[in-house]
């Protein structure tokens, strides 16, 4: 055997491990095996690679680098080797949709698949499609991702791995990763990602430790071709190298190198252990045998080393001052020492050295002034042989100007190493970089103010805004110590982003007018920029009229300059504010030409959302579909983690009736990491399908959309939200607590301009008010739709008003009730919207049943049935059920009674919520008692008061004196008013004309009374109850004079 071939041809004392990694590839679990240099981690991992093999793993294996190198580099170099074969159409399939970010990591890929150039996703989009095209280079067969010496990887690439170890449950790839643990330390972002993953259980670490005695023996043994091996040599032997494989392997190397072990007939035989000289560490161990070496030998290792742990041999004999030919040998000879070792990428071969700590040890050869001139050698050398390449490099050679101490070429380096990482989306390595060269650059450098401004620019979407923030606030510094106005407000205007992330709408509006006051009247590129984000700022905070007075003179800035971003953010912002029609298509085509002349498809994809939402806002669904599918389109590819636009289309199809797929998509974005604004979309698509269908889960989710609408102080979340809590409280509480939410939403959609949108709540408030005979409220209610109708007559404001006017028309007992909601049905019918199609169909079937039209009532409820039964929205499914059987099923003779409490709005506001609370509740208590006791039965509350139905108008009657009586005793006045007639009973419902006219007996009541129709007289006539006659009375919506009567005993 050669000295150079002492290597253990087995794997000794692993069976365990080799154990685990079988369960973990058939569970596809992310194995990261960490240890000590040396100890054998590659090897483990070579196992896991015949592993996978064995079960048609497709390989792919990454390394990572002690010197700075590319973004995300096991990723890169792991994808780079299994595409660099395809050519430009497969290339262009590969990255294709999904996927598309992904090809960042790759430039010749970036350019096939025609990534845009200016391209800023967050880092989670990154990640998104990253998992994409793993997913199709695994295919069905799946794949095994190796990902070498993770110590040494960026933090952008630990977070990418920590991502796809969350999202591994439907990628076909079985991970695993080596690391170094004497590297780690508490602040080293590995330790955060494994912590991280360990709390999620999202790995099995597999930690190798040293070999045990008889372990070493058995490895000694099969180095020296089975030879026994004796306890003296093995404790020698384990004292040295601790039972580390490679640094036994090196030992021996060295032991057969200087004769201290030979062979004699054919079989190995050492000397006495008393004549052989140990290496006394690592390292001399390392160094013994490659000092053996000429000089000029050891001198291109020492700088290949220093340059890197791939061998690149023209730089190496420029910066060695050797010709080819002495590079050649240094490489044949590193070659017979085993200090090197040939390597494949592909059909190419290159020479690397055998081990990091190899490297290292020749690397530290190199010491002071000897060092640092080597450094600027190779750097020289770099930029020499690879002039064509400098971006891909440009993290090596600002670390070797660094350490050259030549900090101009380690600032211009650094720089362009920060800028070739923004086009990775590698943030946090753009960050790291931009932070080094300003460190380095003198602190009055006059390059220092811009390049503070590009690092904050491009940070925007980055995971640091702690950076971000120190960049813009060292900048406003600089900018006023230099009197430039203009990067002062840029900066602004650049941190106001942190802002507004933060939830802080108010304060983020504050810093851009601060901004574009120091920018206005520039002329320059920034004042369109600021003034841009101002106004679009304007228009999130409900400042329509601000932002509409500014936008003509910012266009004129923004063409002039050329700024196509500033150009298409206010065309449109325009397109928001403005109303539909020719100007709306102006805006929308203005501002997509201006994102594409831009080539900036961020742009284009928030344009093509927005003009989604701002149709479904309309009521124009036909438009908003087609936006908002190219939309998820464009969010797919560019920015996958927002799925704002996926949530506009849920909301859209929660309207449209499509509930099982609105649900579906709602859920999983409300549940995901989706940003605030996609999630409180979400969430109001859930709950339009959960109100609809009649799930618990309502509740639930507004107290969740609320929470998040109302950190943001925007109208466009909090209306939503407010409308969401209004009609659950409305379905599921009281009328008179409902009540103020549906006033405050109505103010609150109300912009400067009068303009707003109702219908997402108006219909809902009218309906109740109408079935409790609340007409005064139901008037002034409708007034002030039919106020901000006028204002903004969209379809789906029309649909609405026309439903709450045909309700209106019902309680005044016109005829052409039924019409008018026949003509709202047929409004939503065309959005379409069949929810409130059909909550139109059964005010139709409730205008006709009052008006005593039964089959025309029937005719509509089974209209209405039919269009709910059609979406699955159990709610109106049962109440158009309910309206069947009132004209189907025999009507009951029921005294019905009305209750009311005297001034509880004034008495609310006198004692407050808690107080008032308080006796809503012994209000309550002492009425259903009473009602009990007279064998009454409840149909519902209306906050303040009670409907009650009896069998009997003696019951009815006895039963107001007593709770009238019971609630006086409490401090609580009422009045009531009772009527007997023919009524509809489905379930606890109870309908008909009787309750309306009782309803409007009691409105006449005064404090204390209770008042009975002249039907309720005569029917308890004899019976024992003084009546005293209050004359006769129109009663609202209800035909004919009725004479009245007060109950005094």
């Amino acid at each position: 055997m050669p000295a150079s071939s002492a290597v253990c041809p087995v794997h000794i004392g692993r069976d365990a491990e080799v154990g685990r990694l079988g369960s973990a590839l058939r569970s596809r679990t992310l194995v990261l095996v960490g240890g000590e240099a040396g100890v054998g981690k590659s090897r483990l991992a070579s196992e896991a690679l015949r592993l996978a093999g064995e079960q048609g793993l497709t390989p792919m294996v990454g390394y990572c680098a002690p010197e700075a190198g590319i973004p995300y580099a096991p990723f890169v170099t792991a994808i780079r080797r299994r595409t660099r074969t395809l050519d430009e159409d497969a290339l262009r399939r590969l990255f294709d949709g999904a996927a598309l970010l992904a090809s960042a990591l790759l430039p010749e890929a970036a350019r096939t698949a025609g990534l845009p150039e200016d391209s800023t996703p967050r880092e989670e989009d990154l990640f998104a499609a990253v998992w994409q095209l793993l997913c199709r280079l695994s295919g069905q067969d799946g794949s095994v991702l190796l990902l070498e010496d993770l110590h040494w990887a960026d933090t952008d690439g630990l977070r990418l791995l920590s991502y796809l170890a969350r999202e591994s449950a439907d990628l076909n790839m079985w991970l695993v990763g080596t690391y170094r643990t004497d590297e780690l330390h508490r602040r080293h972002p590995l330790t955060t990602v494994l912590a991280e993953l360990a709390r999620q259980r999202r790995y099995e670490e597999i930690r190798l430790e040293p070999l045990g005695r008889e372990d070493l023996r058995r490895m000694v043994s099969a180095i020296l071709d089975g030879t026994e091996v004796g306890d003296e040599f093995l404790d020698a032997v384990l004292d040295r190298t601790d039972g580390n494989p490679f640094f036994v392997e090196e030992l021996i190397k060295v032991l057969v190198e200087r004769g201290d072990i030979f062979r004699q007939s054919g079989d190995w035989a050492r000397r006495d252990l008393a004549d052989i000289e140990m290496p006394v560490t690592v390292r001399e161990t390392l160094l013994t045998r490659a000092r053996t070496l000429d000089d000029q030998t050891q001198r291109v290792l020492q700088i290949a080393a220093l340059a890197g742990e791939r061998l690149d041999p023209a730089v190496i004999s420029i910066a060695a001052a050797v010709d080819d030919n002495g590079v050649a040998e240094a490489v044949r000879q590193g070659l017979g020492l085993q200090l090197l070792v040939e390597r494949r990428d592909g059909p190419a071969t290159f020479y690397a050295f055998r081990h990091a700590l190899t490297r290292e040890a020749l690397a530290d050869e190199l010491v002071g002034p000897d060092r640092q001139q080597a450094h600027r050698r190779i750097a020289d050398a770099m930029r020499a042989v690879h002039s064509h390449d400098l971006d891909a490099l440009s993290s090596e050679l600002a670390d070797h100007y660094a350490n050259a101490s030549e900090t101009a070429e380690a600032v211009e380096f650094g720089i362009r190493a920060a800028r070739f990482a923004a086009a990775s989306f590698a943030w946090d390595e753009v960050g790291r970089r931009y932070e080094y060269a300003l460190r380095l650059m003198e602190s009055d450098s006059p390059q220092r103010l811009q390049l503070l401004l590009e690092a904050a620019e491009r940070l925007r979407n980055g995971p640091d805004p702690q950076l971000l923030t120190s960049f813009c606030t060292e900048a406003q510094r600089l900018a006023r110590l230099h009197g430039d106005k203009v990067a002062e407000g840029l900066a602004l205007c650049i941190q106001q982003a942190v802002v507004w992330d933060s939830g802080d709408t108010p304060r983020a509006l504050a810093s851009l007018r601060d901004a574009y006051e120091l920018v206005r009247g520039s002329g320059e590129a920034a004042e369109a920029t600021v003034v841009s984000r101002l106004v679009r700022m304007l228009v999130l905070s409900g400042e329509g009229d601000e932002a509409s007075a500014r936008i003509p003179e910012a266009l004129k800035l923004a063409e002039g300059v050329g700024n196509h971003a500033a150009l298409s953010g206010l065309h449109g912002s325009a397109l928001i504010l403005g109303g539909f029609g020719p100007e709306f298509d102006e805006h929308y085509h203005a501002a997509l030409d201006a994102a594409r002349a831009g080539n900036d498809v961020m742009a284009e994809l928030n344009l093509t959302t927005n003009a989604g939402y701002v149709n479904i806002w309309w009521g124009y669904f036909a438009r908003s579909r087609p936006l908002l599918e190219r939309a998820m389109e464009l969010g797919e590819r560019y920015s996958p983690s927002s799925r704002y636009e996926e949530a506009g289309f849920a909301w859209l199809l929660s309207l449209t009736g499509d509930y099982d797929e609105a649900w579906g998509r709602a859920e999983a974005i409300s549940r995901g990491a989706a940003r605030v604004p996609s999630r409180i979309v979400a969430l109001g698509a859930m709950y339009e399908v959960a109100e609809r269908r009649g799930l618990a889960d309502a509740g639930a989710v507004v107290d969740e959309i609320w929470a998040l609408a109302a950190r943001t102080g925007e109208g466009q979340r909090t209306v939503p939200a407010l409308s969401a809590r209004a009609r659950h409280a409305l379905l599921h509480g009281d009328l008179e607590s409902a009540t103020p939410l549906f006033w405050e939403v109505m103010g609150a959609t109300r912009t400067e301009a009068g303009t707003g949108s109702h219908w997402m709540f108006a219909p809902d408030l009218s309906r109740v008010l109408a079935e409790q005979d609340r007409v005064s409220d139901l008037e002034r209610w409708v007034a002030a739709v039919r106020q901000l109708t006028d204002a903004d007559p969209h379809p789906h404001n029309l649909a609405a008003q026309a439903l709450c006017v045909a309700y209106l028309s019902m309680s005044h007992g016109e005829q052409t009730g039924g019409d008018e909601f026949e003509g709202a049905a047929r409004r939503f019918q065309s959005l379409p919207c069949p929810a409130r199609q059909a909550e139109a169909l059964l005010g139709s079937a409730d205008a006709a049943y009052r008006a005593n039209a039964l089959e025309a009532s029937a005719e509509a409820a089974r209209r209405a049935l039919a269009v709910a039964e059609a979406i699955g929205a159990g709610e109106l499914t049962g109440r158009g059920r309910r309206a069947i059987d009132r004209v189907e099923q025999p009507p009951v003779l029921a005294t019905v009674l009305f209750t009311d409490i005297v001034g509880s709005t004034e008495r609310l506001s006198a004692v407050g919520d808690r107080a008032w609370s308080q006796v809503l509740d012994r209000h309550n208590n002492l009425v259903r008692r009473e009602v009990s006791q007279w064998k009454g039965h409840e149909v519902n509350t209306t906050g303040d008061g009670f409907v009650v139905w009896f069998e009997t108008p003696a019951q009815g009657i006895r039963c107001a004196l007593a709770l009238r009586q019971s609630l006086a005793q409490a401090g609580i006045t009422v009045r009531a008013g009772l009527h007997t007639g023919e009524c509809q009973l489905s379930g606890e419902n109870l309908t008909g004309i009787a309750v309306h006219t009782a309803a409007r007996v009691s409105a006449l009541a005064g404090p204390g009374e209770v008042l009975v129709s002249r039907t309720v007289r005569d029917l308890v006539s004899g019976g024992g109850i003084s009546l005293t006659d209050r004359g006769v009375h129109t009663l609202k919506g209800v035909e004919g004079d009725w004479q009245l009567f007060a109950v005094s005993s």
